[in-house]
C-alpha cells in the first residue's frame, strides 16, 4: 500500500471512476485542508502556549508573593511570640503592682487605725491631764478661798481689836496701829 487511503482502498477509488489526475487533485485538496487545519491548530497551540507562558508567569509571581507572605508570616509569628511574651511579662508586672498596692492599702489602713488609736489615746491622756489640772486648780482655788476667808476673818478680827483698842487710844491721842 503505497498511496494514502481515504475511506477505502485503491480498488474502491478505481471503481468510482476517478482518474489519477482527479485523485491527485483530490489528494492535493485534502493536503491543503490538512495544512490549513494544521496551521489553525498551530495558531491555537501558539495561543495556548502564550496562555501557558502567561499563566506560568502568574504562577511565578504568585510563588514570589507566597514566599513573601511566608517570610512575613514567619516575621509576624516571631513578632507575635515576642508580643505574647511581653504581654505575659506585663501581666506579671501588673500582678506584682496589684500585690504591692494591696499591701500598701493594708499598711495605710493599719496606720490610719493606729493614728486614730493614738489620737484617741492622746485625747484621753490630754483629757485626763486637763481633768487633773482642773481638780488641782479647784483644790488650789478652794485653798485660796479658804485663805482669803481666813484673811478676811483676821482682818475683821484686827479691825474689831483695833476699834476696841483704839477707843482708849483715841482718848490718849493715837489714831491707829498702822499709822
Amino acid at each position: 500500500m503505497g498511496l494514502f487511503q481515504f475511506g477505502g482502498n485503491q480498488e474502491d477509488i478505481a471503481e468510482e471512476g476517478m482518474s489519477d489526475s482527479d485523485l491527485l487533485a483530490n489528494l492535493s485538496d485534502v493536503l491543503e485542508d490538512l495544512r490549513r487545519e494544521n496551521a489553525a491548530k498551530s495558531c491555537v497551540v501558539a495561543e495556548k502556549d502564550k496562555k501557558i507562558e502567561t499563566l506560568m508567569g502568574l504562577i511565578e509571581e504568585q510563588k514570589v508573593e507566597i514566599e513573601k507572605f511566608s517570610k512575613n508570616e514567619d516575621l509576624w509569628e516571631a513578632e507575635r511570640g515576642k508580643n505574647e511574651n511581653m504581654i505575659e511579662d506585663l501581666r506579671k508586672a501588673i500582678a506584682m503592682h496589684m500585690d504591692t498596692v494591696n499591701e500598701l492599702k493594708n499598711a495605710n489602713e493599719d496606720l490610719t487605725k493606729r493614728l486614730k488609736d493614738m489620737e484617741s489615746q492622746q485625747s484621753n491622756e490630754i483629757f485626763a491631764k486637763l481633768l487633773a489640772d482642773r481638780n488641782r486648780l479647784e483644790v488650789e482655788c478652794h485653798h485660796q478661798m479658804t485663805t482669803i476667808s481666813n484673811l478676811k476673818a483676821a482682818v475683821e478680827n484686827i479691825k474689831k481689836e483695833t476699834k476696841s483698842v483704839s477707843s482708849p487710844a483715841a482718848s490718849s491721842g493715837s489714831s491707829s496701829l498702822w499709822g
